[in-house]
């Protein structure tokens, strides 16, 4: 597996009552994003092209509002 993916196990263990930066928390949340960007890059070809125009659709949705951020 990426090296950027957790474990279930290591998810439940985390401390989210512990105090961290809003940086590190905003590093968090692009982990997180990543992770489940690549889950869905691993599984795309299982599913079936109506879910996948779906897909595409949120993604474009998703990446729109990613580039709006950064500006």
């Amino acid at each position: 597996m990426d090296g950027n993916i957790f474990s279930q196990e290591e998810i439940n263990n985390l401390n989210i009552d512990e105090n961290i930066s809003l940086e590190q928390d905003i590093r968090n949340i692009i982990i997180l994003a990543k992770n489940e960007l690549s889950i869905i890059e691993n599984k795309i070809d299982g599913y079936n092209q109506k879910n996948k125009e779906k897909i595409k659709k949120r993604l474009n949705q998703l990446l729109t509002k990613i580039i709006s951020i950064r500006q």
